[in-house]
């Protein structure tokens, strides 16, 4: 939640506690209105959305509570932008998925797999060395 949210909301102690507050709701998630803390918490707000990016800058507006991953909150956190609540609170490990359209795009065996991602880490690489070389001209 963003950091000043507390300045017009009571504290968040519990699981439970979540159910006094405005919780966005991801529509991704398979209980809906659920939110995999613990044995799962029942929550609701004025907020459905089907972006983690959308619903971080509400919440960095302090428009209300959202559970997201770590990967999109890190940041954010570190800046002191938001703030973690129920920190200690079980919850699950997400896991993130590569999807492609078909199996014609997939390298047949790991050799060529792992030759593909270094080509590619070597364009990339070099666009890079590229671009920051332009910056200082």
């Amino acid at each position: 939640m963003g950091s000043d949210y507390f300045n017009d909301h009571t504290a968040i102690n519990l699981p439970r506690d979540l159910k006094c507050h405005n919780c966005f709701v991801y529509s991704y998630f398979l209980g809906k209105n659920i939110w995999p803390i613990e044995d799962g918490v029942a929550v609701q707000g004025t907020l459905r959305v089907n972006n983690t990016m959308f619903m971080m800058e509400a919440i960095k507006r302090g428009q209300g509570i959202g559970f997201i991953p770590d990967f999109v909150c890190r940041e954010a956190l570190e800046k002191g932008e938001i703030i973690e609540v129920l920190g200690n609170s079980k919850k699950p490990n997400l896991t993130l998925y590569a999807l492609y359209p078909a199996r014609h795009f997939v390298p047949t065996n790991r050799d060529q797999t792992a030759k593909a991602f270094l080509d590619k880490r070597r364009i990339f690489e070099k666009t890079m060395q590229l671009f920051h070389q332009s910056e200082h001209q």
